[in-house]
C-alpha cells in the first residue's frame, strides 16, 4: 500500500469569474436534469406534485432513473430510453 504524503498547497479563495460561470451552469443543468426526473416520475405515478413529494423523497439521479423505469414497468408505458446507459454516464 501507498502510503499517502502531505504536501503544503496554496488555497484560493477567489476563483476568476468565468469559473463561478461556468460552475453555476454545471449546477443549473444538473437541477434541471433532476426536476425532469422527477416530474417523470409524479406523471407515471399518476399523482399531483405535492402527493410526489411525501410518496418520493429526495432521490439520486441514478435513482430516480431506476424508479422511473420501474414504475414504467408495472404501468406497461414502453420507454424508448436505455436508462442503464443512461445511469453509467
Amino acid at each position: 500500500m501507498i502510503e499517502p504524503t502531505l504536501i503544503n498547497a496554496n488555497i484560493r479563495k477567489r476563483l476568476p469569474t468565468r469559473y463561478y460561470t461556468e460552475i453555476g451552469r454545471i449546477v443549473f443543468g444538473f437541477a434541471h436534469l433532476e426536476a425532469h426526473l422527477f416530474h417523470m416520475t409524479y406523471t407515471i405515478m399518476g399523482v399531483d406534485r405535492r402527493e410526489a413529494f411525501l410518496a418520493v423523497r429526495k432521490l439520486r439521479a441514478a435513482e430516480q432513473a431506476t424508479l422511473i423505469r420501474d414504475l414504467a414497468k408495472l404501468k406497461h408505458i414502453p420507454l424508448m430510453v436505455k436508462w442503464d446507459a443512461l445511469k453509467a454516464s
